[in-house]
């Protein structure tokens, strides 16, 4: 079963919910093995009858523009990373629960959020057949990898 659709809808929903923003699908490929970040990352597993994780990778830039969005006044590297995980967490949390209603014995779960950030650090996710969803904003690009084990 491919997941993929249910996540497409979660990214825009939440984020137009969560920013007031439009954020435009530019491209879907099968994404790589190793993920070279663009600077700040934030990786959501997920369990149940299937394993997998959605990874958001974006520039430590465009995540501190999307904070100010939600406090204009922080401009904080630490408020950045923490407002892409609970992007993430979102995203995540939007779509398992319309993969676990719509497809009914899914049962999946999410685990809490990592975050990293830094300069070139590469993530390696084994095991998993991911796609990679990459998307336009105002602000700048923005990755979300999307992969389960057996996809």
């Amino acid at each position: 079963m491919n997941y993929i659709e249910f996540f497409k809808y979660s990214v825009k929903e939440s984020f137009e919910n969560m920013f007031g923003e439009k954020i435009i699908l530019r491209n879907e490929t099968k994404a790589p093995g190793w993920i070279t970040s663009k600077g700040a990352a934030v990786v959501v597993g997920i369990s149940g009858e299937k394993k997998g994780r959605l990874l958001i990778d974006m520039c430590l830039d465009t995540a501190l523009e999307l904070s100010k969005i939600l406090i204009p006044e922080m401009e904080d590297e630490d408020f950045a990373l923490f407002t892409i995980a609970e992007l993430c967490n979102i995203v995540s949390g939007g779509a398992t629960t319309l993969i676990n209603d719509t497809l009914r014995r899914r049962a999946l779960r999410l685990a809490p959020p990592s975050i990293f950030a830094g300069s070139n650090f590469k993530l390696f996710s084994p095991k998993l057949n991911s796609v990679l969803l990459s998307y336009d904003t105002r602000f700048g690009e923005i990755d979300f990898h999307i992969g389960f084990e057996g996809e």
